[in-house]
């Protein structure tokens, strides 16, 4: 606990974590109910999934340009200027009238949001002492999920009053108080230095082998399939009978606990590796999913529940600092960017492949998908056993 609060006084760390929990909060509170308001404004499933799909996808390709600008002209830049045209594009989805042109605003939102991604990890990284990256990222997993749970429980009595249109608006307000606010306090990585040479994307590949490529897209997969997917709303409406503020109200309690796990899952990251913790996290959250998927509400199915919030927490710290460490600050941007947009594409079409197998299985057919990937994912990376001595390693 002591070397976490001593990551309280990096600056950087802590404005980046505490606007990404507004953000975050200001999402929470119309997120999950996203599928179920595009299936109000005529989508079906399968349009759903497709749409999930897109959103995906140009969040994958748009990595690959944050990646190559948070090298080229900063890590604050990248972060600053997006959170700005967030305002717009989230007004814009709250009073379209057709599903379609709530996607398309979203999907807009979603690529200038990739664009910031890999400048927030580097910048994250840059600046904390390197055997503290896992804390780091258990601190900026805390302060989401923290305003997650805010979020959610606030979404569940506002969609009583309001349309799942308009608590979009939450998001443009929360962009344009925490625009300002990047700017002004946000500091330039003490790491970041322009290149004086281009720098060729063959130089990147001894950062990004096969199994990382493929560890990549199979962790992606299982989250676009589950807690960042459509899929868990939609069943928990249809199989579980749960009503749309329940469904908020469960999501929030559980990232309650699963949030309070981030500081868990910063340290035994930093103790026994990310790769490890965070293929038997990811695979604990796949198969407890599949499990839970077939169960009627009871008190092992809120225990296992419980335990699938934790391990996606787990998993999320350990994946945030695996990648974050995978190439030195000259390169970090460009091959997080690079490695994302890969595995990003690839695993971009496992929305749509699950929309057609919840048509086609049934409303569980998405997990299966899961636990696959879930597999090929613990297969690719060696689980290393507890070290002598604490150290970070990857």
């Amino acid at each position: 606990m002591k070397g976490v609060l001593g990551l309280l006084r990096s600056k950087n760390l802590m404005v980046i974590s505490l606007t990404v929990s507004l953000m975050v909060a200001a999402w929470g509170i119309w997120g999950y109910l996203l599928p179920l308001y595009l299936r109000d404004l005529g989508a079906t499933d399968s349009q759903i999934g497709l749409s999930f799909t897109i959103s995906n996808a140009s969040y994958a390709l748009t990595l690959f340009l944050g990646g190559l600008l948070a090298d080229r002209v900063g890590r604050k830049p990248l972060i600053v200027v997006p959170t700005f045209l967030f305002i717009p594009l989230y007004a814009g989805a709250a009073i379209a009238s057709h599903w379609y042109e709530v996607v398309t605003f979203l999907v807009i939102a979603g690529a200038l949001g990739a664009i910031q991604w890999p400048a927030f990890f580097a910048l994250i990284a840059e600046s904390v002492p390197e055997d503290k990256t896992g804390k780091a990222f258990g601190v900026f997993e805390f302060l989401a999920g923290a305003g997650f749970v805010a979020g959610a429980f606030a979404g569940s009595w506002l969609v009583k009053i309001a349309g799942p249109g308009l608590l979009i608006l939450s998001s443009a307000l929360a962009s344009t108080i925490c625009g300002p606010l990047r700017a002004l306090f946000l500091e330039e990585s003490p790491g970041f230095k322009r290149p004086e040479v281009r720098i060729s994307l063959s130089d990147l590949i001894p950062y990004l082998s096969i199994p990382t490529l493929i560890a990549v897209v199979a962790i992606n997969g299982v989250n676009y399939l589950s807690l960042w997917g459509p899929f868990i709303s939609l069943h928990a409406e249809d199989f579980w009978g749960w009503s749309r503020p329940y469904i908020n109200q469960v999501m929030a309690l559980g990232r309650i606990i699963s949030t309070l796990s981030s500081f868990f899952g910063g340290y035994v990251t930093d103790r026994y590796g990310a790769s490890g913790i965070m293929a038997l996290s990811a695979a604990l959250h796949a198969f407890t999913l599949l499990t839970i998927a077939y169960m009627k509400p009871s008190t092992l199915f809120w225990f296992l529940l419980l335990i699938f919030f934790i391990a996606a927490q787990v998993s999320w710290v350990s994946y945030d600092t695996f990648i974050s460490k995978l190439a030195p600050s000259e390169h970090r941007g460009r091959v997080l960017g690079t490695l994302e947009t890969m595995a990003g594409l690839m695993g971009s079409a496992a929305p749509a492949l699950g929309g057609i197998a919840r048509e086609n299985i049934g409303s569980a057919g998405p997990f299966w998908l899961t636990a696959f990937l879930a597999s090929v994912l613990i297969l690719t990376l060696k689980i290393p056993l507890p070290p002598r001595k604490v150290k970070l390693k990857l």
